[in-house]
């Protein structure tokens, strides 16, 4: 069966969009960081100033699943530069809303899985 046969046809219904930021991890932040220093000093640090990645998948599961969360919302993590903490809503970045990368997203996506949109 061809992925197209596959598709559900959701004519005439209503999606409700929803972003997530999922903040830095603390792996994310551990890998970035190669260094024999960082490994062995600051990585004890890391795990104070970043979050685990079940923290992190909470912002997406919010954006997902919360009765309270608006069409069109960005949530993440509401502490220090919005890379750890309690889930709220959350400042888009600048290159989320830049049509020329949306528009780089859609044709590199539709080349990746072999599916032209119509």
């Amino acid at each position: 069966m061809l992925p197209t046969e596959q598709t559900i046809d959701q004519s005439g219904r209503i999606a409700i969009v929803t972003g997530a930021n999922t903040g830095l991890g603390f792996f994310t932040a551990r890998a970035l960081a190669r260094s024999v220093f960082i490994k062995r000093i600051v990585s004890p640090l890391m795990r104070l100033a970043f979050q685990s990645a079940e923290q992190g998948a909470s912002s997406i599961l919010y954006a997902a699943t919360a009765a309270d969360a608006t069409p069109g919302g960005y949530y993440g993590p509401q502490g220090f530069n919005e890379m750890r903490g309690p889930v709220g809503p959350a400042s888009i970045p600048s290159q989320a809303t830049d049509t020329s990368v949306a528009e780089r997203l859609w044709r590199v996506s539709e080349e990746s899985v072999g599916l032209p949109y119509p």
